[in-house]
């Protein structure tokens, strides 16, 4: 029996690009795949198209204290033994993106978080860069640099090392998908695959805010106090 995948989409007034997003998760050729939307209490329509997916989807549309907890949320929700989350604005690349995670993860069963190529699509979901392959993960380069090596959106996540090294710190807006990679890198296995998964938006989103470089020293801060560290 195929293994549940749950993606969480985080969202909040993002209307004009939910159903792209959506529907690259419902059309998956893997199944089951459970697609739940956090709404933060969107003003824009967004809950008019969340009603018209019936129980094709699960959703709640409240305040929340922001995007990680948003996600966290989500994840609470589900019942998947794989995790992932897309933005509200980004899509699976092809219908077997899911499909290949999940072989790639049940081949190897050792392996905790797999993630895979991504592309860049514009506003009108045009590919205007692409496919990108990312670095393979390196716990040292990535706290060394504070890098972000691993695309959020192309990668998929067991269940069971998320509830080991516990959630997204909602304490971070930028650099949270970075404190978790590097948690995970210190308790358990990431891997690259060389596997075309996701297409992100270029567009203004939580990347581009004014305290990128603030929150990518505290990330470093943050890991740099625990108990734990390996030498040197």
């Amino acid at each position: 029996m195929n293994p549940l995948v749950s993606v969480v989409i985080p969202c909040l007034n993002r209307a004009h690009y939910l159903v792209p997003t959506l529907e690259s998760v419902l059309g998956q050729d893997y199944s089951p795949v459970e697609c739940i939307v956090i709404d933060g209490g969107s003003t824009d329509g967004t809950v008019d198209i969340l009603r018209r997916y019936g129980g094709r989807i699960k959703w709640v549309s409240e305040p929340d204290k922001g995007h990680a907890d948003a996600i966290n949320k989500g994840w609470r929700m589900s019942g998947g033994e794989i995790l992932a989350w897309l933005n509200a604005d980004d899509l699976y690349a092809a219908p077997d993106a899911v499909g290949k995670a999940v072989a790639y993860l049940q081949r190897n069963r050792l392996v905790d978080v797999v993630y895979g190529d991504y592309s860049e699509i514009g506003e009108n979901g045009e590919v205007i860069r692409g496919p990108i392959k990312p670095p393979e993960w390196d716990l040292e380069k990535a706290v060394k640099y504070c890098h972000y090596t691993i695309p959020q959106a192309a990668s998929f996540m067991r269940r069971s090392i998320l509830e080991k090294v516990g959630w997204l710190d909602a304490e971070f807006g930028n650099g949270k998908d970075h404190d978790l990679w590097l948690r995970i890198g210190m308790a358990g296995t990431i891997r690259y695959a060389p596997l075309s998964l996701a297409c992100v938006r270029d567009c203004r989103g939580l990347s581009q805010l004014p305290d990128m470089g603030e929150g990518k020293v505290r990330v470093t801060q943050k890991f740099l106090r625990r108990p734990d560290l390996p030498a040197p």
